[in-house]
């Protein structure tokens, strides 16, 4: 079964060199992300979910090939449900407490301004 390690070493190949919009080092945020929850369940969950925001490539059913668990992957449906739809993906990540708790830490990590 993958675990929180596997997840930071998929982060650390998948960002390598990325840059978001304002220049920040993307793997710095993933992490800054990860930092916004407590359990590893819930660190696993925000690394993995930044990631496929973030890189096309990686899918949830990667992620499922990978060995992620089952709450992991059930936590990052609820985070990516009708992701064209803000209000349906927010209903969503309301009904699954990590993704509730990913889902508002990213909030505040967007609105914390980043040092290049």
């Amino acid at each position: 079964m993958a675990s929180l390690d596997r997840a930071v070493e998929i982060a650390g190949s998948a960002l390598a060199g990325r840059l978001d919009p304002s220049g920040a080092i993307l793997i710095d945020r993933c992490f800054e992300l990860a930092g916004e929850v407590t359990s590893e369940k819930s660190k696993t969950v925000a690394i993995l979910y930044f990631v496929l925001e973030n890189c096309p490539e990686w899918t949830i059913d990667r992620y499922m090939a990978e060995g992620f668990e089952g709450r992991v992957i059930e936590a990052l449906h609820a985070l990516t449900t009708a992701a064209a739809d803000e209000a349906s993906s927010t209903s969503a990540a309301a009904r699954d407490p990590t993704a509730r708790r990913i889902k508002w830490g990213a909030k505040r990590v967007a609105a914390r301004p980043h040092q290049l």
